[in-house]
This record gives structure tokens, sequence and C-alpha cells, in this order.
């Protein structure tokens, strides 16, 4: 693929892009640390976007709008949950103590952008931003066909969402996302991103505004916001549309790339949205996909005009596995023993003729192996992990995977 950025970018004037609003929702603990890079990436390509955050500023330019501003004003006064959000709204992000803001975090375990949620006062308000985020997005931004929601450690291939809109009428109300169950709730995974039709938004803003005080009691005893919205959805006759794995919440470092969904591989189901994404991990993705498009992606009518798994294996994971990285853990997970050193730990490999990869702690001595290819992320500092792959091999699997025939777009539930 171009070693460089093209330009100009055709991801610009993609058709559909017109009618898409994409909506990001954010909160002021993990701002700097993600969001700025989406001004570089997401939002470069998509023309029209929203902000929503726990404070309401300008940044660099752009507008990021206050989402609890039409929270209940007894809850935003009184309820602890609200306490960091009260501190905001009287002194901005410089109210945060330390620990609470997640560029620190961020810096501070090297990356892993799944840490600092829990109990943190950033999660616990969270939770709370759903509903009047829908409500706000429809009152400040009216008229799309499609609403595409994610959250800063997400990424998107906006190809992918406009390509998947073409299969779909946006008069009916679909809410689709990667399906997550907690009790008897079905939603659609947040950090995944979803995407929403301008039938199914006005249904739920409708209910949510018809039924506003009964609906925060109930997001008062949930402890998942995106769960909460699901519901809503659901009393608003707009139930989930399962739409895993085209919308996912793996990073490509994790992604079970050889597994089946029913009777179809993964390889070639359409590839949209990543989660657990860093700020480099979004750009790199980014500038991925417009060098796919810039390579003809679009226009490959063999392949369908949009991308798939193994396209993101192939072009992205695959050529990052040719040399051994230190500080890596590829997450493999076949105990091979405790070695004496990472030479044998990539004997012990070489010697099955199943093996891919290999991962040899430093520290412990301690080597285990896949037969699945996996990339997998940076270590944490305290894990003195190195990682590697036999890259003929991984090749060799990769060449043995089905071809993709079919275009596998979900467009309802089974």
């Amino acid at each position: 693929m171009s070693p460089k950025r093209p330009d100009p970018l055709r991801c610009r004037k993609l058709p559909g892009a017109a009618d898409t609003l994409v909506v990001m929702k954010t909160g002021a603990t993990d701002f700097t640390s993600q969001v700025p890079t989406h001004f570089d990436t997401t939002f470069v390509c998509a023309p029209n976007y929203i902000i929503f955050s726990d404070h309401e500023e300008i940044f660099r330019g752009h507008q990021i709008h206050d989402v609890l501003a039409t929270v209940s004003e007894e809850l935003r006064a009184e309820h602890p949950d609200f306490e960091i959000y009260r501190r905001l709204s009287q002194s901005g992000r410089s109210a945060l103590a330390p620990y609470e803001n997640k560029q620190i975090n961020f810096k501070a375990v090297d990356g892993d952008v799944t840490g600092g949620k829990g109990d943190s006062a950033g999660w616990k308000l969270d939770k709370w931003k759903f509903l009047p985020m829908f409500h706000q997005t429809l009152t400040l931004s009216p008229g799309y066909k499609w609403y595409m929601f994610i959250e800063p450690d997400s990424a998107i291939f906006w190809s992918t969402v406009l390509k998947y809109q073409q299969q779909l009428d946006h008069s009916r109300p679909y809410y689709m996302g990667s399906q997550v169950l907690i009790g008897d709730l079905e939603f659609a995974h947040g950090g995944s991103g979803y995407l929403v039709s301008d039938a199914a938004l006005k249904r739920v803003v409708d209910y949510y505004l018809a039924h506003k005080e009964d609906l925060e009691k109930f997001n008062e005893e949930q402890w998942a916001g995106d769960a909460v919205a699901g519901e809503t959805f659901k009393r608003a006759d707009a139930s989930l549309t399962r739409v895993w794995p085209i919308v996912q919440g793996d990073h490509p470092g994790e992604f079970p790339w050889g597994r089946d969904h029913g009777d179809k591989p993964l390889w070639c189901f359409p590839t949209m949205t990543w989660h657990h994404m860093s700020a480099a991990d979004a750009e790199n993705m980014w500038d991925f996909e417009q060098r796919w498009i810039a390579d003809g992606g679009l226009d490959n009518t063999t392949s369908g005009g949009y991308l798939r798994y193994r396209d993101v294996f192939t072009f992205y994971v695959q050529p990052q596995m040719k040399t051994a990285k230190s500080g890596w853990d590829n997450g493999s997970s076949d105990i091979e023993g405790q070695l004496t050193d990472l030479p044998s730990c990539y004997r012990a490999c070489e010697k099955d003729s199943a093996c891919l990869q290999y991962r040899f702690n430093l520290q412990t001595k301690k080597c285990t192996t896949s037969k699945e290819p996996r990339l997998g992320k940076k270590a944490l500092q305290m894990e003195e992990f190195v990682s590697g792959w036999l890259y003929d091999r991984v090749e060799e699997w990769r060449r043995k995977r089905p071809a993709c025939e079919e275009d596998l777009w979900i467009e309802g539930n089974d």
C-alpha cells in the first residue's frame, strides 16, 4: 500500500456523508488524552459532527457541549454522582485532581486505555450522559438520516459506515450495535460505537421527554449508561439490531482472526469499528483506511468496495509481525513451561508445526505459544515480555483462509 497519506483525501467526499452526523461522548477526565487526535483523523473525513462532554468549552476552536445541562436540576445539584460535574462547572478542568486526569493515567500505564474507570468519579457520571445526549443531538443537529455514536477510544472506518447505510432504510427505527447483555437488559456496547437512524432517534427522544422522571430513577439504579440507553430504545419500540461483528469492541491486536460467526468466518465480514484504541492506534488505523482508499479499495468490485477483516489483517496487522518485539504482549497463552532463555522459547514454537507465535517473560522465564495469530499490544511496564511470530507460518495461515465471495452485511436480527 502507499507509504504516505494521500492528499487530497477522498474520504471527505464519499456518498452519504452529508446525511450522517458523528456524535462523540466524552468527559473532562479523558478529554485531552483522547479527543484531540479525532480532530486530525475522524473529523477530517466526517463533515458533520458534534461533541458532548460533562464540561462545556471551546477547545481549539471546536464547540464542546455540556451533555448534562438538561438533566434535572435537583440531580445536578445534589446527587453524589454529579460531584465532579459541580466542580467542573465552577472551575473547569483545572478542578480535576491529578489522579482524576486520564491524560496522566494514560501515560503512567503506557497506553492502556482500559484503565481508570470502575469506581472513578468520571465513570460514575458517565452513565447519566446517554439519554440527554440523544435529546440534545436531535435538538442541536436535526435533519440527518443517520447518527453514528462513538467514544474517544473508539475508531471507525468512515467508508464502511457510509457503505453500510446504503444497504438500509433510514425511515426504519434502526438502533444497531455490538450486542451486550446485563441481566435481561440487551443493549449496544457504547465503546464499540452504534449506528442510529433518524426514525429510531426521534422515537427514543420522544419517549425520554415523556418519561424523563421515571427514566432518571431507572438510570440511578443502573451502573452502565449504555444499558439504560438500550432499555429506553426498546421501550420506544426501536429494539437493538445485533450487528456484531461488523460493529465490535476489540482492539486490532486482540481480534480473533481465525474464528467464525455462525457458519461464516469473521475474516470475511465488513469491519466498521474498533475499541480500546490509544490516540496513536486511532491515528494509525485512520491512516490505513486513507491509504486503502487511495489505492483503489473503494473501486475494487471483486472485494465489494469495502474493508473486511481480511484486509485489516493482511495490510495492517500481518506486516507488524515480521520481527520480534520487546516490551510487547501478543497474547500467546499455550504454556510451554519455564525455559532458560528467549531462543529456547522460539525453538519450542518452531518444533510444533502448528505454532505461529510465542511470548517469553524475561523475569519469570515462562514461555507461552499460540496456534492462532494475534498481534497483541504494548505490555504494561511491569511485564517484561518479548513476543515473536514465525512469519512464514503466519503467511501460510493467511493464504489458507477462506475466499470471501459473498457480502455479509447484517440488516436485521435472525
